[in-house]
């Protein structure tokens, strides 16, 4: 593997080691990179599979998301799988596409194959297991999550789509415009049988800006209903409110120099926390609270790295 020495800049100024490689299976192939902070222990560790939107490489994406600071900080492996040009001229994941949206094909067999090489190899705790994303990106870490809890305990939505919400790039771009037309009842019970019997419920954590032009903050209501659902049919398999979008807690802030946000944390009827919906007034299609500058980064948003990562694991 070819070692890059790239620089960050965040409160601080570190060289990270972000190694770099090329995972190939049966689906295809794709270059990734990684970063092992210098501080981990023996302990199994967590890993965070972190998905880049459209036009960005991995190494842009590392910069402006703050992933690797925040490995330093709180000690776990994060990998950046990147895009070829060839698969989509603007780098985009193919979310829409239905062969990317089964649990055993294309992109997402590509992504849970490299997450699972690495996991095996750098003795990576099953339980801290999580797959973040920005827009395209996004979408194809709901549809992964959908399809492959039983690998990761939670996901990251900024900026993105349910799982299912379009087959075609006529629908995709009508999903990200107005919101899908397709009825999320039935997208929750598709997401269960990719899922397969091994389905498990994992934490969502929901990020969108209230003025983002490219997708429609409407889509990050449907990605909280669509998972609030699935929840529910698989605590005890039907659909009966014990999951709900019910706001068991609240938060509200505001960046200094920067935007208000509001986080409202919805659960089951028991009372526990499970998915996370982050609201950024004010912002636009863009990766909040970016570690550095960018076409899909603003630095004037609470830093969602931080935030997702908190509730993920908490």
């Amino acid at each position: 593997m070819k070692v890059l020495l790239l620089f960050l800049f965040s409160t601080s100024v570190f060289a990270a080691n972000l190694q770099k490689g090329t995972f190939t299976s049966s689906s295809g192939s794709r270059d990734y990179y990684f970063y092992v902070p210098a501080n981990l222990n023996q302990e199994p560790r967590p890993m965070v599979v972190a998905l880049h939107g459209c036009t960005q490489t991995a190494l842009e994406f590392s910069a402006q998301s703050g992933f690797t600071d925040l490995a330093e900080k709180y000690g776990f492996i994060v990998v950046y799988p990147e895009q070829a040009s060839a698969n989509n001229i603007f780098k985009c994941w193919n979310w829409f596409k239905p062969e990317n949206q089964l649990r055993n094909g294309g992109e997402v067999a590509i992504i849970t194959g490299l997450t699972t090489k690495l996991a095996r190899e750098n003795n990576v705790d099953s339980d801290r297991l999580f797959i973040v994303g920005l827009s395209a990106g996004a979408a194809t870490a709901a549809n992964v999550f959908a399809c492959h809890s039983d690998l990761f305990s939670g996901v990251g939505v900024h900026s993105g789509v349910e799982y299912h919400a379009a087959t075609t790039d006529t629908e995709a771009q009508q999903a990200m415009k107005n919101g899908s037309s397709q009825n999320l009842s039935e997208s929750a019970l598709a997401a269960i049988k990719c899922g397969g019997p091994q389905a498990r419920m994992g934490r969502v954590v929901i990020v969108h800006g209230s003025e983002d032009n490219v997708v429609n903050p409407v889509n990050a209501g449907r990605v909280a209903t669509q998972f609030t659902k699935i929840h529910d049919l698989l605590d005890d398999g039907i659909e009966n409110g014990t999951h709900s979008l019910s706001v068991i807690t609240s938060k509200a802030g505001l960046v200094p120099n920067g935007y208000r946000y509001q986080i409202d944390n919805y659960g089951s009827s028991a009372g526990t926390e499970w998915i996370s919906n982050v609201t950024v007034f004010g912002m636009k299609h863009a990766w909040s609270g970016a570690h550095s500058k960018g076409q899909y980064a603003d630095i004037k948003g609470p830093d969602a790295a931080e935030i997702i990562w908190n509730f993920l694991t908490k």
